[in-house]
């Protein structure tokens, strides 16, 4: 099996308390990198020349901005997700008195306590393995192509609310005007972002699918 982490089809066979406990720091300090994302971004476009009051999409520097302004949020939320999962397996050793074993193979291997899952999820001596089920749930999904997947799981279910959330939230709350060319820029931000999460989610899901079958058909 491959590590909780990046297991993108176990989740669907976890029962919702296992899944929100384990949610919580991985997604905190995700969502936490925006903090220092905003100071970046302010040095940024100082550090181009890119004026405040001006609009970044129209200066000459502004395709460089929005670059290196996605590729350092991708990086300082992935390494906020990682850094929580750490966390999560920290817990578990010291707080919860599992062993160094027992860390290992729910962490690194996905081999979940069987309470954590749905009981039409849980292993049977005579069943099939553990991870049959979400697997059946991503054979529906992936039947409906990449693109589908992508835009549903990316840009709509994450890129739209944090284009509601990092961008007309904030401004509303600051009684500011949308300005046309910073809401194209937001949208380009966003929907770039939640392209680029849509397809690592389709490929770690497609990567956790065949190593799946792989596992089952050897056995």
């Amino acid at each position: 099996m491959v590590p909780l982490a990046v297991n993108t089809v176990l989740p669907q066979s976890l029962r919702l308390k296992p899944q929100l406990i384990l949610a919580i720091l991985p997604l905190g300090l995700a969502f936490a990198s925006f903090l220092p994302l905003t100071y970046f971004a302010a040095w940024l476009e100082r550090f181009l020349g890119i004026s405040p009051s001006s609009a970044v999409k129209s200066h000459p520097n502004g395709i460089l901005w929005i670059t290196v302004f996605v590729c350092v949020m991708v990086a300082l939320m992935a390494g906020g997700y990682i850094v929580g999962w750490l966390v999560n397996a920290l817990l578990s050793r010291y707080a919860l008195g599992w062993s160094w074993s027992t860390v290992r193979a729910v962490y690194m291997r996905s081999q979940v306590p069987s309470e954590w899952l749905k009981v039409d999820a849980r292993p049977r001596p005579s069943g099939p393995p553990l991870g049959f089920a979400s697997m059946q749930k991503w054979e529906a999904q992936r039947a409906a192509g990449p693109i589908k997947f992508i835009l549903t799981r990316g840009v709509l279910a994450w890129g739209s609310p944090m284009f509601l959330a990092m961008y007309v939230a904030p401004t509303l709350t600051r009684g500011s005007d949308f300005r046309f060319a910073a809401v194209i820029l937001q949208l380009m931000i966003w929907t770039c972002a939640g392209a680029f999460l849509g397809t690592g989610l389709w490929f770690f899901s497609e990567w956790n699918y065949r190593k799946f079958r792989r596992n089952s058909e050897a056995k």
